[in-house]
């Protein structure tokens, strides 16, 4: 692993699909190249002998996990994505400039980023080639615990983008600065076209300068400039 190509050159990126099933129980530095650079139309798929255990793919704090930029049609499904960091944004997956993609039964833990979103990072340029009325990503059954980011988001971060999420749990992420304010323990948006949330938990999140919740906002959720709906959303102890 370390490239996944939707086919051999460009044009076939655009309109072939790549499908990879992976079944053993754990993927790490040992044996897979960090981080994943997705393309075009490509499935990922975990496969365990054990119904009640994701496949792993674990890259030892040494980069993020996963990398979607400028790709379309990337759907990933019945993984556990674990221990990524950046120096920059998205300690484990950084999507941007991407459409249509999709998570689907996945667990995103023990990510670190410097910046924003510590589990996943979604951003889109204003004037880019995703439109306003696209899709970035669709998440299903998506648990993101225990992640941490210095600023904005330290479970979810996304801006300029539109989003359907169903089943998702944000659970003990959190953004701490020693210096200044930020927001967004949970998930942070900004200047996003639209997002849904339903039947999901955000649960004991915390936004705070000192990491005692002092001073900033939203140890849950923190919106600016956004376009929400959300229905059965539970948000306790944040």
């Amino acid at each position: 692993l370390g490239s996944i190509y939707g086919g051999i050159g460009a044009e076939d990126r655009r309109t072939l699909g790549t499908k990879l099933v992976l079944h053993g129980a754990q993927y790490d530095t040992s044996n897979t190249t960090f981080p994943l650079q997705m393309v075009t139309n490509t499935t990922i798929t975990g496969h365990s002998a054990n119904r009640d255990e994701l496949v792993r793919l674990n890259s030892e704090y040494e980069s993020p996990v996963i990398l979607m930029r400028e790709v379309s049609g990337v759907n990933l499904e019945n993984m556990e994505v674990v221990n990524g960091v950046s120096m920059d944004n998205g300690g484990m997956i950084e999507v941007v400039n991407s459409k249509e993609n999709d998570l689907s039964n996945m667990k995103l833990s023990g990510g670190l980023s410097v910046k924003r979103g510590g589990g996943i990072y979604i951003s889109n340029d204003i004037d880019g080639s995703v439109r306003d009325d696209d899709t970035t990503m669709t998440m299903t059954d998506v648990e993101v615990e225990d992640n941490d980011s210095i600023l904005e988001g330290g479970g979810v971060y996304f801006s300029n983008a539109n989003l359907y999420i169903d089943g998702l749990e944000v659970i003990g992420n959190s953004c701490n600065n020693p210096e200044t304010q930020y927001h967004g323990g949970g998930i942070f948006a900004a200047d996003v076209g639209s997002v849904v949330i339903e039947n999901s938990i955000i649960h004991d999140n915390d936004a705070s300068v000192t990491g005692v919740a002092a001073g900033s906002w939203g140890g849950g959720i923190h919106f600016e400039n956004v376009t929400a709906a959300m229905r059965n959303v539970q948000m306790t102890s944040n």
